[in-house]
């Protein structure tokens, strides 16, 4: 069911400009009062690894999907 789960999609690199840090940090501090929110990560670079630490320090890493980019895969539809 859509309704049911609402996805955050953020394409961005990996890296400390990237500001994915921060998104991760929003995102914890709202998880428990939005249990139907996840986020999706697509993206590559230096700070995957602490990235994936940082969701998981937050307690919302198996909410969170990190994928690196596929020039072919669709990621929004209509």
């Amino acid at each position: 069911n859509a309704a049911a789960c609402r996805r955050l999609l953020c394409v961005a690199p990996l890296v400390p400009a990237g500001g994915v840090d921060t998104l991760l940090t929003a995102f914890g501090m709202l998880a428990d009062d939005r249990p139907d929110l996840t986020v999706d990560v697509v993206g590559g670079g230096g700070l995957s690894r602490v990235l994936r630490t940082h969701a998981a320090y937050l307690g919302v890493a198996e909410r969170v999907d990190f994928r690196k980019p596929d020039p072919g895969e669709r990621l929004l539809e209509s």
